[in-house]
């Protein structure tokens, strides 16, 4: 029996994911599993040959080059040094991959009548299905004119959505991101049951690991554009039309005209907080990739796949985004030494994209106030605090020492296993640092009222998570009067410019 080279692929993606799912422990840090995830162009002459393809169909590029670093996902590196509004990649119309291919497809057609007759489990996730019939359709044709792209395309996928019950677990138990997962994971496999009971799935290789890596593909390697916009260019460079029985599917006042559609070439660009490059859609002119700013020759061109939280990222990509300002959410603390019953309970509102304002700081550190004064056995009007917030340097201290303590308790629900996907341990790690914004200005705080040398910052890695930490210790500085309970002048001085960061400064500085 012999197979195409696309369907040799998908054989080596098969026993990749059993092995995954199997929990089989993975080596090597997270770098490399997205490197192993995107191992397809690793010579620059199959990188040519896909800007080749490219450039056969009408596309251009202009000073970029595809390649592979070790340790990093595939990327386009600036080739030579680019001028701001460079343009250097150009996708046309024609070698979008849109619904309208997708409807081309025995398969495609299948699922728009289905959507007709309102079966498919989830009419927001449409789009992405139709794609991901292509995708099944596609790379079982042998002699099609997007071979090469699909080629190129990752062979398998890290993303949890396809670890077992036990390895979601290990990844991201305890965690929010679990139940979103888990939850992703029931909708993945109620599709795959619907694609499954559509008559065409009998002519092609309907097997769960291809329908995961084709939706997996969905996710990670679309662009959104206008539904009207892309349905006038796409009839306009002769591709086929909508079915008339589906014409209505995404009309009506609470239709979106938000469409989805992989492009590619441009769907080989990484993500980065710090972007270089624009994209739009722009008609006539296709799929347009510009220089944001000048660019220098080796650098690699990013761009922004919005701000989303980490738990997105992981499921949807199979990467985190250290710092990346989407995360969020509540965090309870129960502020005791002992995690007495009658402890004070608070709830910690987190958010990479905005730090605590001073009043809720305010609202926390009172708390620990109050709940200090309780374990020092002193009444509640007793010490009851200087003007500006802080208590006196024994009370402050005590305060500040349970805030820290009952921060490290919640912290360990964060620490990783020693098995798992590495990408894993990058959520939890990323997380922790998060937390640990507020560990590291309590325990420099405490510090400085104890007169001890202060902790050390630099693991929480992230320069916007650093700028929070000052932040915190600022508004307590200054803010809250701490800086009153100083043990010496050289140790106040030492803290304020340690905590020398204004609200604007910690958001908004150039990492």
């Amino acid at each position: 029996m012999s197979f195409s080279p696309l369907r040799r692929i998908f054989l080596l993606t098969v026993l990749v994911l059993i092995q995954v799912s199997a929990g089989e422990e993975p080596n090597g840090n997270v770098e490399q599993v997205q490197q192993a995830s995107d191992e397809t162009c690793t010579d620059k002459a199959a990188a040519q040959q896909l800007l080749d393809w490219l450039r056969a169909g009408g596309g251009v590029v202009d000073g970029a080059v595809l390649r592979d670093t070790p340790g990093k996902e595939r990327g386009l590196i600036a080739a030579t040094d680019l001028e701001e509004g460079a343009t250097v990649l150009s996708v046309p119309a024609n070698l979008a991959i849109t619904v309208q291919r997708a409807a081309a497809t025995p398969l495609g057609l299948d699922l728009l009548q289905a959507a007709v007759d309102g079966r498919v489990p989830d009419e927001k996730s449409l789009d992405g299905l139709l794609l991901a019939t292509w995708l099944l359709h596609e790379t079982e044709q042998p002699e099609s004119t997007f071979l090469t792209y699909l080629e190129a395309l990752p062979r398998s996928i890290s993303s949890p959505f396809n670890l077992t019950r036990e390895g979601i677990q290990e990844c991201v138990g305890g965690l929010d991101a679990e139940a979103y997962i888990l939850k992703g994971q029931r909708m993945l496999d109620k599709e795959f049951a619907f694609i499954q009971s559509l008559p065409a799935s009998s002519s092609i290789d309907m097997s769960r690991d291809r329908y995961l890596w084709a939706r997996f593909m969905t996710f990670s390697r679309t662009f959104t554009v206008s539904r009207i916009r892309l349905n006038m260019d796409s009839t306009l460079s002769g591709l086929p039309d909508m079915p008339k029985f589906a014409a209505n599917l995404w009309s009506g006042s609470k239709a979106s005209d938000e469409a989805s559609v992989i492009v590619p070439i441009a769907d080989m660009l990484n993500h980065g907080q710090s972007i270089n490059c624009d994209w739009r859609y722009s008609g006539g002119n296709g799929f347009t990739i510009t220089t944001k700013r000048p660019v220098v020759a080796g650098e690699e061109l990013l761009i922004s796949y919005g701000a989303k939280q980490n738990q997105l990222f992981l499921a949807h990509y199979g990467f985190i985004d250290a710092g990346a300002s989407g995360d969020q959410w509540e965090l309870p603390l129960l502020i005791s030494a002992d995690q007495a019953a009658d402890a004070a309970r608070v709830v910690l509102k987190v958010d990479a994209g905005s730090p605590t304002p001073p009043e809720s700081l305010e609202v926390l550190l009172n708390a620990c106030r109050q709940q200090a004064r309780k374990e020092l056995g002193m009444t509640d009007d007793a010490e009851s605090g200087a003007a500006g917030g802080v208590a006196t340097a024994g009370v402050e201290a005590k305060a500040l020492r349970l805030l820290a303590s009952s921060l490290r308790r919640e912290m360990q629900a964060y620490d990783a296993s020693d098995s798992g996907l590495p990408v894993c341990a990058a959520y939890r790690e990323n997380s922790r640092r998060l937390i640990g914004t507020w560990l590291v200005f309590a325990e420099r705080a405490a510090a400085l009222v104890e007169g001890v040398e202060p902790p050390d910052d630099s693991w929480l890695t992230v320069p916007r998570f650093l700028r929070y930490a000052r932040l915190y210790f600022g508004l307590w500085l200054t803010g809250q009067g701490g800086g009153r309970l100083a043990k010496s002048r050289e140790a106040l001085q030492d803290a304020r410019v340690y905590g020398k960061m204004s609200f604007f400064q910690a958001v908004y500085s150039d990492d």
